[in-house]
């Protein structure tokens, strides 16, 4: 069936993928603060992997928001949680690197 106004609720879904990928870090920065120290370097590199993933699905997030005319919620909502979102993973990037 064709539309004539494009309409996309997987913003949730692109949500979850960062929320998913920050929760994962997190899990990598408790081992860093408790584990074993040769474990460091291991644990920074993979919470420096998962922050870029999420900036790259969070660059998605910004992408169909361009394009999609119909949001699930408000645009603006939608762009101020896929910003929060980053900026959790974001900072616990940041606190990985001191």
């Amino acid at each position: 069936m064709w539309r004539l106004l494009p309409r996309d609720e997987e913003f949730f879904d692109l949500f979850l993928q960062v929320a998913q990928r920050s929760h994962q870090a997190a899990g990598h920065l408790h081992e860093l603060f408790t584990g074993k120290p040769e474990r460091v370097s291991y644990c920074v590199e993979a919470i420096k992997m998962l922050e870029h993933e999420a900036d790259q699905v969070t660059h998605e997030v910004v992408k169909r928001l361009d394009r999609t005319f119909i949001t699930p919620i408000d645009r603006e909502d939608i762009h101020v949680l896929a910003s929060d979102l980053d900026d959790v993973i974001d900072r616990i990037d940041g606190t990985a690197r001191q």
